[in-house]
């Protein structure tokens, strides 16, 4: 996620690069005008010396790639994921993996395989509150080693307990009931 402090230094670069910025949300800019030659080359010169970089309409094209074919596996499959992700990637972009994983990693500032597990977890959330499924269940259907591993994953990541969603899906009932 880019910061709020990120995204007014990356205004302030653009806007000191002589362009007129009309948003910036996920590390994306829209410009109200295109960019000349010049302009292009000056910020991308301020932004390098920044520690920030724009990305080739294929860079970006390939990120947003991996990030859908990752939220395709874990949000919208209903078979239990069980895929070697680098042999998965490949199959389905037909780039090599370690080109893949220094493009996404420079981008997100995480690896491919942190960025599943992020997903995992949050799909694991999703399963928690909304569907009710065990920690077994989940385990399973998102190929967690064992509950203790997705419970580490969960606690490293996102700072909860499974066990906290659990109880938000619980109050959530009960209070649905209250209203009945």
């Amino acid at each position: 996620m880019v910061s709020m402090r990120c995204k007014m230094q990356v205004r302030s670069i653009i806007e000191g690069s002589g362009c007129v910025c009309t948003s910036i949300d996920s590390g994306e800019f829209v410009l109200l005008h295109e960019l000349t030659e010049s302009n292009l080359s000056t910020l991308t010169i301020r932004l390098n010396e920044e520690g920030f970089f724009m990305l080739s309409d294929y860079e970006t094209h390939v990120f947003k790639t991996i990030k859908g074919i990752i939220a395709e596996l874990v949000h919208y499959s209903d078979q239990v994921i069980k895929v070697d992700l680098d042999d998965y990637l490949y199959k389905k972009m037909e780039i090599n993996a370690s080109e893949l994983l220094l493009l996404f990693s420079s981008v997100k500032g995480i690896s491919i395989e942190q960025y599943f597990k992020l997903q995992k977890i949050e799909r694991a959330k999703e399963l928690i509150l909304y569907d009710g499924l065990s920690m077994d269940l989940i385990v399973q259907k998102l190929s967690f080693g064992s509950i203790s591993e997705m419970q580490h994953d969960f606690r490293k990541l996102s700072g909860l307990n499974p066990d906290f969603f659990e109880n938000l899906r619980i109050q959530r009932l009960k209070s649905i009931e209250l209203c009945e």
